[in-house]
């Protein structure tokens, strides 16, 4: 990271970090959902808090996010506007609201009032603070109208599949009866297929559930396809879903085959969990042979790590060259979990001009984590500035607790002083355990 990225993060931080904590909003409900009824009324309340440092003004507000525009009319916000909000000050707002007769554009529709701080009046550059509250409004299609969502896990071999298909009625009339057919398929070969159970009398704004499994076939492991064909009354809608059967077996999709003569190469194992479970304490053995296979010329282990469900991810170790001439070595890797194995034989080259490979000075002893990512990202300066701050206040506390002590040894001395010499009392506090130094500096403040 440059410095001048750097700078410009940090200063991004400090304005973003100000803005972000500068207003707050408190109320019964942030996040309103409401059934559309024509002419209904209803009233919220809240408190917003300027947490900034200084004296502010602020503006209440409301616009449309997303949806129709037939509810611009039925906001009303009070007060509109504060003026001089002190640091700390919290102030009051009212929302009445009062929906329409009719909407034209069913679905949903969402509008947000909003706190924000007014900066017509400001000269100074600074991200603007603004906080609010949704209003999110659903209202009925004409009719029939049904949502559905398909949902089919991953599993493992010898695990049955199972199927959800999750409803909601947001029509204005009832549907009498949903059910599904579900058809299960391995590329376009058809493998299986079920019946779900069957809902009756979904009333609007109702849902349920549709459930089936696949109990009569063994699935081996791989990519599959489930199509479901969702009948309600006189309509039928199609869906897709795939998943996948989930076999014990990591794979190696890629790893390091050139390194540096004479010199510690880190190796890189890019490895693949086809299990849909965590393994755990995955490593690879790596055996370098002789130009003619025959003998282990060195061998290596990589460090350990898990994977979990269907991860990828590297394996890293470190590869000692020293003495090995250049040349094509053949290799075995064996990755090592949950008491199998995965071998793959390969080439390794060795080579005084392979450059795409990281060097290092030693092996080692054990990887905590990966210095190069931990820079890069904006972690460690996020943490740093937050190390800072905590620092700078301790250190500020100190110094306070500090000058109160100066503070207090020096009118004791003073005090002393009325019925003792300098001299004396000098003899007395370095018999104390005063050091000689700090009672020459109070005889010099009291003398100033």
């Amino acid at each position: 990271m440059s410095k001048k990225t750097t700078f410009i993060f940090i200063f991004l931080f400090i304005i973003l970090t100000n803005s972000v904590f500068s207003l707050s909003i408190s109320g019964s409900k942030l996040k309103n959902k409401i059934n559309f009824e024509p002419g209904k009324e209803s009233e919220y309340e809240y408190t917003f808090t300027n947490a900034a440092p200084y004296t502010s003004d602020f503006i209440i507000y409301f616009n449309k996010y997303e949806g129709s525009d037939d509810f611009m009319n039925s906001f009303e916000v009070t007060p509109n506007k504060y003026k001089d909000v002190e640091p700390g000050g919290s102030r009051l707002i009212k929302v009445k609201l009062k929906l329409p007769e009719s909407v034209d554009v069913p679905g949903k529709t969402e509008y947000r009032v909003w706190v924000k701080e007014d900066t017509t009046s400001s000269k100074v550059l600074k991200a603007v603070p603004a906080v609010g509250v949704r209003y999110i409004f659903n209202i009925l299609y004409p009719g029939k109208y049904l949502t559905s969502k398909f949902t089919s896990n991953n599993i493992n071999e010898g695990e049955k599949p199972n199927f959800l298909i999750e409803v909601s009625s947001l029509g204005t009339e009832t549907i009498k009866t949903i059910h599904a057919e579900i058809e299960v398929y391995n590329k376009e070969k058809l493998i299986g297929t079920l019946k779900t159970n069957t809902l009756s009398q979904l009333k609007s704004r109702e849902g349920g559930e549709l459930i089936g499994e696949l109990d009569d076939t063994t699935l081996l492991s791989g990519d599959y396809r489930a199509e479901a064909k969702l009948f309600w009354d006189e309509n039928n809608t199609t869906l897709s879903e795939v998943f996948r059967v989930g076999e014990l077996k990591v794979i190696i999709n890629d790893y390091t085959k050139e390194f540096r003569k004479d010199a510690i190469n880190k190796i890189e194992i890019d490895i693949e969990s086809k299990w849909n479970d965590v393994i755990k304490e995955i490593y690879a053995d790596v055996e370098v042979y002789n130009v003619l296979g025959d003998k282990i010329i060195t061998s290596l282990k990589s460090f350990s790590r898990a994977l979990k469900p269907w991860e990828k991810g590297p394996l890293e170790g470190y590869f000692d060259t020293t003495e090995i001439e250049e040349g094509e070595y053949p290799a075995k890797i064996t990755l090592r979990y949950a008491g199998k194995t995965t071998v793959e034989d390969t080439i390794f080259v060795i080579s005084e001009k392979a450059e795409e490979v990281e060097i290092v000075d030693e092996i080692p002893k054990k990887q905590i984590f990966s210095v190069r990512s931990f820079i890069s990202s904006p972690f460690p300066l996020i943490m740093v500035l937050i190390i800072a701050a905590i620092f700078n206040i301790v250190l500020l506390l100190k110094k306070e607790k500090k000058k109160t002590n100066d503070d207090e040894a020096i009118e004791n001395i003073k005090n002393l002083l009325k019925t003792h010499s300098k001299d004396e009392l000098r003899i007395l506090l370095i018999k104390k355990g005063w050091p000689e130094k700090t009672i020459n500096d109070i005889y010099k403040k009291i003398k100033d």
